[in-house]
Order: C-alpha cells, then sequence, then structure tokens
C-alpha cells in the first residue's frame, strides 16, 4: 500500500506542473474558444492517473518519480525533484529530519509514510462519503418533479436548473422559470448533455478525491467547472444576436445560485462564476479562425511536452564520474576473467553509448572489448577476449559514493543475438549497439598500446617486473579484481612487502600490516602474487608514506630458483621495488 501510496504522490507532483502551465496557458489563449481550455484539462486528469508515459526530449516535466519507494530504507533520505535548487534546498532538510536512528538502525519514514497512507485513503473516503450523501440529498429534494418532455423535469424543491446522471441524464428547472429564461435554459443544459460534461465532472471529481492532499488540484478542479461552464455558455450565444445574448446574461443573473462547496454534481445552471460568464457572454465574438488554428498546434505542443516523461537514457552522456569508471571496469575484469586463454597481460575498453537513471540506478550502455596477450616469439599477439555490446546496471552503495552491480547483461549468441540487442537497448541506440565496426578500431588501438606498454616494460628489466608507470589509475581496477585482498590491508604501524624470486628475473609479492607477530612461510607457497610493478601500483592506492612500508625478501621453497639473502641481496631487491618510483 505504502508503494501503491507513493506511486500517487509522484503522479500528483507531475500533474501539478501540467496544472501550472495550463494556467499560464489559459491567459495566453485567453481569446481562443474556451473548449480548447477544458482539454488542457484533460491532459491534468491523464497525468493524474497514467503510471507510465512515453519518454520524450521535449518533455518539460521535471522528474516523473520525485519520491522514490527506497526513500523508507535510505540512510539518507532524498528526493529527486528534476530541478537541483529545490533538491538543494529540500534534501538537507529531509536528511537531518528523516535521518535513521544510529541505535536502531530504523528510517522513521518508514513510520511516517504508512501513516500517511492511511489518511490518505480515510480522506478518499471522507470525500466518497460527501459526494454520495450529497447525491441522495439532491435525489430525494426531486423525488416529486414532474416531467415537462422529454428529459426534462420542474419541482418546487429545486432553486436553480440542473443537469442530474450519467447513463440518462435529465434535466431539472425550477416552476419559477420564466418563459422568457427557460429557453436559454434548457438550451444551456442540453449543450452541457451534448458535450458528455455530466460525466467529465463527476469524472474530475474522482480524480480529486484521490489528490486530495494536493492544493494544486484543488483549484485546478474549481478552474475545470468553471472553464465547463464558459464552454458550454459559448456553444449556446455563438449563434445569439445581441438582443438574445443579453436575455442570456439576465438568466444568468436571475439562476444564479451561491455555492460555497465544490461538488461532483448536478451541473447547475448558475453555479459558478456567474459575474465573469455575464461579462464574457456579453462581449463574446466569433474566434477567428487563425487564432484557432494556432491554439489548437499550442495544445498539441502542450501534449508532447506534459503527456511524455523526460528521458532518463541519454545518448549524449557517455562521461562517466571516475569512481563509477572504475567500478564499471572492475565487474568487465571479474565477468571476462576466467573464461579465456589467460594470457599473461589482460585489459579491457569499453565505449558508452549511453545511460539511464532511475530509482537511484544508473544503467550503461555500452561496448566492451576485453583482450588478452601475450609476447610470442618476441611478437605480442592478441590470445582471446571478447567485443560485444554491454548493459551494466550498477547502484549507489552508501553516501560515498560506492556502488554495488545490480546487474551484469550480455546479447544470447546465434539467432537471439540482434533479438536480445533490441529488446534491451533503447530504440535509438539499436543501430550503434547492432554495429560491432563502430568502436572497434579504437578499442583494439587502445587495448594493443596498453599491452605494448606493458611488454616494452617488461622487456626493460628482462622479467615481468617494469616501471610502475605502466600500471596507470586505469588498471586499478584489473589489480582489485585480480588481488582483492591487497586493497584493505590496514594501515596502522606500517606495511610490510613480503618478496620472493621465481626465477633469474621473475619477482612476486605479498603485503601485509608490518603489526603482524609472525607469517607462515606456506603463505609464500603459491605462484599469483603480484610482481613488483604491480605491487607499486596497489601501493599508490594508501595513503601512506614510503618510510612506512618495509621491504622484506623471503624465500619460497617452490622457487625452482636458489638465491641467499644477505645484506647486499636486501639491499639490490630495495632498490629494484623502488625504482623509478619519486622519493617521498
Amino acid at each position: 500500500m505504502t508503494e501503491f501510496f507513493l506511486n500517487i504522490v509522484n503522479m500528483s507532483i507531475s500533474a501539478s506542473w501540467v496544472v501550472l502551465a495550463v494556467l499560464l496557458l489559459r491567459l495566453l489563449l485567453k481569446k481562443a474558444p474556451k473548449w480548447i481550455t477544458v482539454l488542457l484539462w484533460g491532459i491534468v486528469a491523464i497525468r493524474m492517473i497514467c503510471p507510465f508515459s512515453i519518454e520524450s526530449v521535449m518533455s518539460l516535466i521535471p522528474s516523473t518519480e520525485t519520491i522514490s519507494p527506497e526513500i523508507m530504507m535510505d540512510r539518507t533520505p532524498k528526493i529527486n525533484s528534476g530541478i537541483p535548487i529545490i533538491n538543494n534546498i529540500v534534501n538537507p532538510v529531509i536528511g537531518e529530519s528523516f535521518a535513521p536512528d544510529p541505535a536502531t538502525s530504523a528510517n522513521p519514514l518508514q513510520i511516517w509514510i504508512p501513516i500517511l497512507s492511511f489518511v490518505w485513503i480515510v480522506g478518499i473516503a471522507g470525500m466518497l462519503l460527501y459526494t454520495t450523501i450529497s447525491y441522495f440529498r439532491v435525489n430525494r429534494k426531486i423525488g416529486t418533479a414532474v416531467l415537462l418532455h422529454d428529459n426534462i423535469f420542474q419541482s418546487e424543491s429545486v432553486v436553480s436548473p440542473f443537469v442530474l446522471g450519467i447513463i440518462k441524464p435529465k434535466i431539472y428547472l425550477p416552476f419559477k422559470v420564466n418563459d422568457k429564461d427557460m429557453e436559454h435554459v434548457i438550451a444551456h443544459e442540453q449543450a452541457h448533455i451534448r458535450r458528455k460534461d455530466h460525466w467529465t465532472k463527476p469524472f474530475g471529481f474522482l480524480l480529486l478525491a484521490l489528490h486530495w492532499f494536493n492544493p494544486l488540484m484543488w483549484l485546478g478542479y474549481a478552474l475545470l467547472c468553471k472553464d465547463i461552464e464558459f464552454a458550454c455558455d459559448e456553444k449556446v450565444i455563438k449563434e445569439l444576436n445581441t438582443e438574445k445574448k443579453a436575455d442570456y446574461s439576465q438568466a444568468l443573473l436571475n439562476l444564479s445560485v451561491n455555492r460555497r462547496m465544490i461538488a461532483a454534481c448536478p451541473l447547475a445552471f448558475g453555479e459558478v462564476g456567474v459575474k465573469d460568464r455575464v461579462k464574457s457572454v456579453l462581449n463574446y465574438k466569433k474566434t477567428a479562425f487563425w487564432i484557432i488554428i494556432v491554439a489548437v498546434i499550442a495544445s498539441a505542443v502542450f501534449a508532447v511536452c506534459f503527456l511524455t516523461s523526460p528521458t532518463t537514457t541519454n545518448p549524449t552522456t557517455t562521461n562517466l564520474n571516475e569512481k563509477m569508471s572504475l567500478f564499471i571496469e572492475e565487474q568487465i575484469i571479474e565477468h571476462h576473467h576466467g573464461k579465456y586463454k589467460s594470457g599473461e597481460f589482460y585489459c579491457t575498453d569499453f565505449k558508452v553509448l549511453g545511460t539511464r537513471k532511475d530509482k537511484g540506478s544508473t544503467t550503461v550502455y555500452m561496448w566492451v572489448l576485453y583482450s588478452e596477450y601475450d609476447d610470442i616469439n618476441g611478437e605480442i599477439e592478441d590470445v582471446s577476449g571478447a567485443h560485444i555490446p554491454t548493459v551494466i546496471t550498477v547502484k549507489e552503495a552508501d553516501s560515498n559514493v560506492q556502488y554495488e552491480l545490480v546487474e551484469y547483461w550480455e546479447p544470447r549468441d546465434c539467432s537471439y543475438y540482434a533479438e536480445d540487442i533490441r529488446a534491451k537497448f533503447p530504440w535509438y541506440l539499436h543501430g550503434k549497439a547492432l554495429d560491432p565496426e563502430h568502436n572497434i578500431k579504437e578499442q583494439q588501438a587502445n587495448c594493443d598500446k596498453k599491452a605494448q606498454e606493458y611488454f616494452s616494460s617488461v622487456s626493460d628489466v628482462g622479467g615481468a617486473d617494469g616501471p610502475s608507470e605502466v600500471i596507470t589509475t586505469a588498471n586499478i581496477a584489473q589489480l582489485k579484481a585480480k588481488y582483492p585482498q591487497f586493497f584493505n590491508v590496514p594501515t596502522d604501524g606500517g606495511l610490510i612487502v613480503y618478496i620472493w624470486q621465481m626465477a633469474e628475473n621473475s619477482y612476486k609479492c605479498y603485503l601485509a600490516n608490518s603489526n603482524l607477530e609472525a607469517v607462515s612461510d606456506t603463505i609464500f607457497d603459491y605462484d599469483v602474487g603480484p610482481t613488483i610493478a604491480e605491487m607499486r601500483a596497489i601501493l599508490t592506492t594508501y595513503d601512506i608514506d614510503k618510510k612506512d612500508i618495509v621491504i622484506a625478501p623471503v624465500y619460497n621453497h617452490l622457487s625452482s630458483y636458489y638465491y641467499k639473502i644477505d645484506d647486499a641481496y636486501r639491499a639490490r631487491i630495495q632498490e629494484l621495488f623502488w625504482k623509478d618510483m619519486e622519493s617521498e
């Protein structure tokens, strides 16, 4: 129920923007036919009940989900109004007022939103009860009405003429109506029936009951009732001469009623805005054809702008923030590594085609290239990998902008390939997603360059431990995926890097906290430790001085290479490890 309530609130907020736009357009289209204004309120009605709409770059709705259902679970509750200045004002207040209790980790909104949803239901029930009672009271009053002719009745209990009924509407007149006024009154009420206003007004009230908590909806309903009467007056008087218009205005004054409460029914002749209606009738002039055309075009543009939702998939947004890019690269490496030949060096390059933001998550549409390289007889060869359209959805895990993987998607092979892409990618990205040649040259060149740099650095030292500059910030993602245990070592008391030798120019490393009393020799009994260059790159992610890092050569009994650890050897390893690194 709470999620449904929040959906109603979000639809109400979206409809509020449309109400404000209609208020402005009513002024701009003041000389246009009044029926056009009534149609504009129909756009508001659609926004009030339709939970979805077509996305469009022309949409002027700032946000269709101002309040996410996840707000009840957020550690820092916030809204997304689509307008930064509103977010900046409101979110700090919400975050402070509804921050979870540290003792219980409970978000106060988990209590307040269910309470508000209950109050909302009570409000709906109250309005529907009021309408039902009002209907039966009116129906009781007209119980003694007598048939005049057709569907027209007269009653001594009726104060002003009105239409009542949905399926078979009837016109009720007071006995006091004189013959001169009766002609205009009946014409007006029959115009209501032809225009289906006896459906429009109750339906509008039903929507108002659903959105009773929104003051703009009350204003909108009041103006809808007023515009319905203006449109009906206009329909009746457009063929009348000046004298007849004066008689019609007099009938409005003679039969006006003072109704203080907004109601769903009936449609009373002199119920709404009599003073303004009299002025409109007396000043009425037939609308010029070009004004009608302009008004229709303006209404069509208005419908496109306010019936569509802002596009959440932005084909022009291809730049991700650094942390998200790094996280996505980690996911790509983790997804692909181990599936292929496992060459000595691997890299990834992804080309973002577009992004989508929805409910606190971000979906990235991209072309992913994963390549693995080996040095084969002096030639650097791309030995395995994949180039495939990929969709990755991530969400913020906490306020420090850490991310969690929601979905990693790739299309199925063979006959399903194109079908899957068309179903997953937005329509305007289909061409790029189905064209593997569009980005492959640039992506392949990027990976080839990284591979050349890597193997060139290896040859410089005769082994797999080249300068740390080869490992760039982007490559940190690869290291995190390959050696996650070395990225969360406590730094209290300093760090210690254990180094052992596997061959003449091949070294492996292990990272630990210096406070550890002892490290078992068996911990080094494997050949999957980072190279010296990789360990230097890993250390760049720590906020620690070089003097607080100890370099400690050790033996690995699995090594086939014999070496003696003495002072000279320790000095050589120390120099080798910090080679080409700037002094602290």
